[in-house]
């Protein structure tokens, strides 16, 4: 049984429109997690905890998302963000938006956590004194 024009077009629009807010909302989310690790990148932040309470008490992130630094961690995976932003960068090549930070690169080449990354380097600081 042959599928119309129409029904195709009525399937994909569906399918788009049912999709189109996750994927907006995941994109703008990612760029926003980049925007976090560059922020830490340059030593403007010295935590990833403090990113997420900013969030969490000053723009009204979910609580039970943790913020969006353990979102990325946690729920999505700092491999899939690196993954995302890559797919996005090339797709976007004007945008610095989803040029994925340096730390970001390295989290994900070294297999562990930003908290992981940022409580060992603590711990490295600290014994220097």
């Amino acid at each position: 049984m042959a599928t119309s024009t129409t029904e195709l077009t009525h399937s994909f629009r569906s399918s788009f429109i049912e999709n189109a807010p996750r994927f907006a909302r995941r994109r703008c989310l990612l760029c926003l997690v980049n925007e976090g690790f560059k922020i830490l990148e340059e030593d403007m932040c010295h935590h990833p905890d403090c990113i997420d309470i900013i969030y969490l008490y000053g723009y009204g992130w979910p609580a039970w998302r943790g913020g969006p630094m353990f979102w990325a961690e946690n729920e999505v995976g700092l491999g899939e963000v690196l993954k995302k932003l890559v797919e996005y960068s090339a797709k976007y090549p004007g945008s610095d938006y989803f040029k994925p930070s340096k730390l970001l690169e390295e989290c994900v080449e070294r297999n562990i956590g930003i908290s992981q990354y940022y409580d060992e380097k603590i711990k490295k600081d600290r014994s220097k004194l």
